[in-house]
């Protein structure tokens, strides 16, 4: 299989934005852009939108979902890339995993029991 790992999401409160991401940590920012309420709920189960920072600390790639407060269920996860999403998506449904795939990209979000995320991108 040809995938490495893109990004990691991780859910953060709107005040440690500034302070510890971009002060502490050295984030640059390089995009930004809304996670809409309808896909927030769909692929996260979490009701609302959130505003997602896009940028780098070092070499590691980080989206920051930017958030009032923390809550139980979280936008953290983990992306790839695979040229095998089709056959990733398959045997996550033989064995009753929930999957939400974008059909407009391709992309494939994997969830375990744990409500661990994966979000798989299709290569380009």
């Amino acid at each position: 299989m040809n995938s490495h790992i893109l990004h990691i999401g991780l859910q953060i409160c709107a005040h440690d934005f500034e302070n510890f991401y971009c002060s502490v940590l050295g984030f640059e920012q390089i995009q930004n852009f809304e996670l809409t309420a309808e896909n927030s709920e769909k692929i996260f189960q979490i009701a609302g939108g959130a505003d997602v920072k896009v940028g780098f600390c070092r070499e590691l790639q980080l989206e920051l979902f930017v958030t009032k407060s923390n809550t139980c269920k979280s936008f953290n996860h983990i992306c790839f890339e695979s040229d095998r999403i089709a056959d990733i998506e398959s045997k996550a449904l033989k064995y009753n995993y929930r999957t939400v795939l974008l059909e407009h990209s391709g992309t494939l979000f994997l969830m375990d029991a744990s409500n661990n995320i994966f979000e798989i991108k299709p290569i380009k």
